[in-house]
């Protein structure tokens, strides 16, 4: 059964981290639901978050970065309306994007790409100390309700060594329903 850790623990980042670097895929919390996160840049571990949500692999997840200006790094951008990425983000929104490097086969579609930039303090703080990108998809089943607590992913935590326990995130129930992409 997986580790309950409090983000609130002087160590719970450094410890994400590690388990983050060592393979591991985690439940953590984002500003909107319970995610599952793992290095993007590890395709071992990409697969084993794919197996832990039993989600088809040519369903891709979000690539979660820190910095709003590493977001060229991964996808194109210029095409994009001056300024429009500084008011959506950081935030609860995952943009849509042409994809312009190598990346793990499931973590694109059609050459399109998920990016988010949250803006949560223990997930800032991850990327920044993982220095590698997430892949990030919400902590459930595949074809299940995204969960707002860590009881309702209670399913997969013997599929996991670790959950980051943030309390009741920030997104309500309604507006879980009527969330969607943006599309660019």
């Amino acid at each position: 059964m997986a580790e309950h850790i409090s983000i609130h623990r002087p160590d719970a980042v450094d410890c994400a981290i590690n388990f983050i670097k060592s393979g591991s895929v985690i439940a953590v919390p984002t500003e909107t639901v319970y995610g599952l996160a793992c290095d993007a840049t590890n395709s071992q571990a990409i697969h084993k978050l794919y197996n832990v949500k039993q989600r088809n692999e040519h369903k891709p997840v979000a690539l979660c970065l820190t910095k709003i200006d590493d977001i060229c790094l991964w996808a194109k951008i210029t095409h994009l309306p001056n300024g429009l990425l500084q008011k959506l983000l950081p935030g609860p929104v995952t943009l849509l994007l042409s994809s312009i490097n190598t990346l793990e086969p499931s973590l694109c579609c059609n050459g399109k790409i998920g990016i988010r930039v949250p803006d949560y303090n223990f997930i800032q703080k991850l990327v920044s100390g993982l220095g590698t990108p997430l892949a990030l998809t919400s902590a459930n089943l595949s074809n299940e309700p995204s969960a707002i607590r860590t009881v309702e992913f209670k399913k997969i935590w013997n599929n996991i060594p670790a959950v980051f326990d943030g309390g009741v995130t920030m997104l309500s129930e309604k507006e879980l329903l009527i969330r969607t992409p943006l599309i660019y």
